[in-house]
């Protein structure tokens, strides 16, 4: 809830994407907040101004999750944690700041404190690569079902590899 008479509530839309919406007490559903080809998939807060709400969506892809904020109207959409990876966002109670996680398959995890307009105040976590830590190569691939659905795959190949040679298979499968 905004107030005593709004709200917000993520909703799919007839695409089958989960995106935000103003609602009212009195006159139901006002208008959307968020569109596209992509899906929010939390609300993180709403700012002490009821006009800023915060969210995180796959709109760079599927497999990341950015922090982004918008206005009420639809308007003014800022992504606010714009590194490639996945963010995990812990807000304080009026949103002026929170704490974050980021994870990407091209750094270790790090971690920190930023304020609303997601500049970083107070590190927390830097993960540092080890120079004995394995050098391996992760491909993103996509294919496409006889159904037509678009899936994400990856492959991770060893340090060393070389495709002339045949190496043992790990699959692992998530029906999320």
């Amino acid at each position: 809830f905004i107030d005593s008479n709004r709200f917000i509530v993520r909703e799919e839309t007839s695409a089958g994407w989960f995106h935000l919406y103003l609602h009212s007490v009195d006159k139901g559903r006002l208008h959307a907040i968020t569109e596209g080809e992509w899906e929010v998939t939390e609300i993180v807060g709403i700012a002490p101004n009821k006009k800023t709400i915060y969210y995180m969506s796959t709109e760079v892809a599927p497999e990341e999750r950015n922090l982004y904020s918008i206005d009420i109207n639809g308007k003014n959409k800022k992504c606010l944690l714009a590194d490639k990876g996945y963010w995990r966002v812990y807000p304080s109670a009026d949103m002026s700041f929170f704490a974050a996680e980021h994870s990407a398959t091209n750094c270790y995890p790090s971690a920190g404190v930023y304020n609303s307009r997601g500049e970083m105040v107070r590190s927390l976590m830097r993960g540092k690569r080890s120079k004995d830590a394995p050098d391996y190569q992760r491909n993103y691939y996509t294919f496409t079902t006889e159904r037509g659905d678009e899936l994400q795959y990856y492959l991770i190949y060893p340090e060393g590899y070389d495709a002339s040679k045949q190496y043992p298979v790990l699959i692992t499968q998530y029906s999320g």
